[in-house]
């Protein structure tokens, strides 16, 4: 066997160590290019951001691999390390230091990728819940409609008339259906239980009418007639008293016999 003469070119391993900045190359400009496009990715509409997240977690998946690869050939290249003269092996550790570096810029990309990720995630979801939340008022919003529908359409069919009357600090208005059968009394703009007046003779209503006066001396109130066809007599009988005169402010308004005004429960409003 012949010996190799001192002239003869040492053991080299630069077509290896081209190899390795080559894909370490292309390792930093795929890295680079996925974080350009991750930044400058538009984010306007919630279709367009479901369909980067998902290409972002395809990339990652797709880094991850080519990482895992590159940590299998840095494994090999420490067998080689090992195996290769003390001339060739000052320019291998080198060589694995770089590749350690570049390593290291990947995983940090991958995890700003990562956090990046989380953020289109979490921008997504407040998004969806300001959607959902307007969604809900909306609905809640026709559902009031349909409900006021409902009670318009009710009061259509009842035939019901609502009086809004004018309050002020020193009168309280009061409504007073009068007909022949019987009289209802009930506070204007005020749910609550009509005081029922229904002796059998006027002058007997006339006297509980003025006793209901009486029973609040301090209060100014503003009584609004209302006269059905039958209660002409009635409102007369009202008007000539001179307690209720003294003590009350009239107004008169003519209803049609088959109109309610005043309800047994509610009274004068609408529930």
């Amino acid at each position: 066997m012949s010996r190799r003469r001192r002239g003869d070119s040492p053991f080299s391993l630069f077509a290896f160590q081209d190899i390795i900045t080559a894909v370490t190359g292309i390792l930093i400009l795929i890295t680079l290019l996925l974080a350009l496009s991750i930044v400058d990715a538009p984010m306007n509409e919630a279709e367009q951001e479901i369909a980067d997240l998902q290409a972002l977690k395809a990339r990652l998946v797709s880094l991850r691999s080519e990482v895992a690869d590159l940590e299998d050939q840095l494994t090999t290249d420490n067998e080689i390390v090992r195996l290769v003269s003390k001339s060739g092996a000052a320019n291998l550790v080198q060589l694995k230091s770089q590749l350690e570096q570049s390593l290291k810029i990947a995983q940090e990309l991958l995890s700003n990728t990562n956090k990046q990720t989380h953020s289109n995630a979490d921008s997504l979801k407040r998004r969806q819940d300001q959607v959902n939340a307007k969604t809900t008022g909306l609905q809640q919003t026709l559902a009031n409609i349909e409900q006021l529908k409902r009670k318009l359409e009710e009061i259509r069919q009842s035939n019901r008339a609502v009086y809004q009357v004018k309050t002020t600090s020193q009168e309280k208005p009061w409504l007073l259906d009068l007909s022949s059968q019987r009289w209802l009394l009930a506070a204007a703009n005020e749910q609550s239980t009509p005081v029922r007046i229904d002796q059998s003779t006027l002058a007997a209503r006339v006297g509980a009418l003025e006793s209901w006066q009486q029973s609040n001396p301090g209060d100014r109130r503003y009584l609004v007639l209302l006269v059905r066809s039958d209660g002409v007599d009635s409102y007369k009988k009202i008007r000539e008293s001179v307690t209720l005169a003294n003590a009350i402010d009239f107004g008169v308004d003519l209803i049609a016999d088959d109109i309610t005004v005043i309800d047994p429960k509610t009274g004068a409003v609408i529930d």
